[in-house]
């Protein structure tokens, strides 16, 4: 018959040490956390234009969103709406049968610099409406959006009222040939 080993006689033997494989040196560290150091160098100043690209295609779609928003009403109601954009505040709403809607604000450090019309001088200041009428057609217009020296525009269709983005400020001269964004 064989000894029954009882809780206190069984004691766990400590595990060889090998040699070598404690970890990592102090030299593989400092070798990794410098090549981190040198990826976030190289990425963090990159991530700004992503941030500003975002908020571009943000303010795109909010104005696209009430520029079809208001063409659906005009084109229901059989009454003519506005986009309106307030160039001080960096806002826009739609206007028209006796209504505001839809508020929005441009992202935090775009603005809205220009809206200029073919038959006009451009505004630069104040309140500008964009108008559309009650069959669906809005006025053609260059809406141009700045963030710091960087500059896009945004073109009004006028027989769908959708917009169309370029890269840098486009003029009603240079439309034809400017590449869309």
């Amino acid at each position: 018959m064989t000894p029954v080993r009882t809780h206190s006689e069984h004691r766990r033997q400590p595990l060889p040490s090998r040699k070598g494989s404690a970890g990592f040196t102090l030299a593989e560290l400092v070798v990794v956390l410098a090549i981190i150091g040198i990826m976030l160098g190289l990425l963090l100043p990159n991530l700004g234009l992503v941030s500003r690209e975002g908020d571009l295609k943000a303010a795109l779609r909010g104005l696209s969103g009430l520029l079809a928003e208001g063409r659906n009403q005009a084109m229901m109601s059989g009454q003519s709406r506005a986009l309106c954009i307030d160039l001080a505040k960096g806002t826009c709403w739609l206007a028209g049968g006796g209504e505001r809607k839809g508020r929005r604000s441009l992202p935090d450090g775009l603005r809205c610099a220009s809206v200029s019309f073919q038959d006009a001088e451009p505004v630069t200041t104040g309140v500008a409406r964009i108008a559309i009428q009650a069959k669906g057609l809005a006025r053609p217009a260059l809406i141009v959006l700045r963030s710091g020296k960087e500059a896009w525009t945004l073109a009004v269709r006028p027989f769908d009222a959708r917009l169309a983005a370029y890269q840098g400020e486009v003029t009603w001269e240079n439309l034809a040939e400017a590449k869309p964004w």
